[in-house]
């Protein structure tokens, strides 16, 4: 007959059992735990990247915007036709056109598609054109008239108010005068210009000027001096 196992014995398989299984337990924790911290650190290492990211754009938008400033068009409208320089004006009156009133005109400025304007010197010429020497002489108190505006086709118009012209410089009458005139023209090109003139002598006597011209070309100084224009050619 087999004898029994005791109860001692049964108490020392329990606890061999519960001893077994508190030793299993930690190291799934620990795993688990382990794992979790691989994961941690896989997250923050890719958040790292999603950073860097938009530096690289920032710069690539950068370089971008730059880009169009060397490729706009230059400006338009700038001075096309220059006419600055020395200008023979002749105003052939209503009264005598056969004897012009003559004038060295000093012109700076230009236009172009968007117009323009000019600085004008002028001073009357004590001359007889006609004569096989001219003698030229600038006579009288030159007239300044700054910033005169000119349109996209170079034309002007010059006021000349209460403008005193000595007797050397009249070859009509060889008399003092005294011009409220109007100068409305407009340049050919930039080495002549024509107009008409409008206004009246008011002195010695006044004398409606309508129907009178004007012309100019230009010349290499006053010592230089080509035939006078004082009107627009016909046609």
């Amino acid at each position: 007959m087999q004898a029994r196992p005791s109860t001692a014995s049964h108490l020392s398989l329990a606890v061999s059992l519960v001893v077994s299984l508190a030793s299993c337990g930690p190291e799934t924790s620990t795993t688990t735990t382990e794992s979790a911290s691989e994961t941690s650190a896989s997250e923050t290492s890719g958040a790292g990247s999603s950073t860097s990211t938009p530096t690289s754009t920032s710069t690539s938008t950068s370089t971008t915007t730059s880009t169009p400033t060397s490729t706009d068009p230059p400006p338009t409208g700038g001075v096309e036709v220059d006419v600055s320089g020395e200008f023979l004006l002749s105003v052939a009156t209503i009264i005598d056109p056969t004897h012009p009133l003559h004038f060295l005109a000093e012109i700076e400025g230009g236009y172009g598609a968007a117009g323009g304007a000019m600085d004008l010197t002028l001073q009357a010429l004590a001359v007889d054109l006609q004569a096989t020497e001219p003698n030229p002489e600038l006579v009288g108190a030159p007239l300044e008239l700054l910033g005169l505006s000119l349109s996209e086709a170079g034309a002007f118009e010059l006021a000349l108010t209460n403008h005193m012209i000595v007797g050397a410089a009249n070859p009509i009458t060889g008399s003092d005068i005294e011009l409220d005139v109007t100068l409305t023209g407009a340049f050919v090109n930039n080495d002549s210009l024509c107009g008409v003139v409008t206004g009246e002598v008011l002195a010695p006597l006044q004398l409606n000027l309508e129907g009178s011209t004007f012309g100019g070309v230009r010349v290499a100084g006053v010592d230089a001096l080509v035939p006078s224009v004082s009107a627009c050619e016909q046609g």
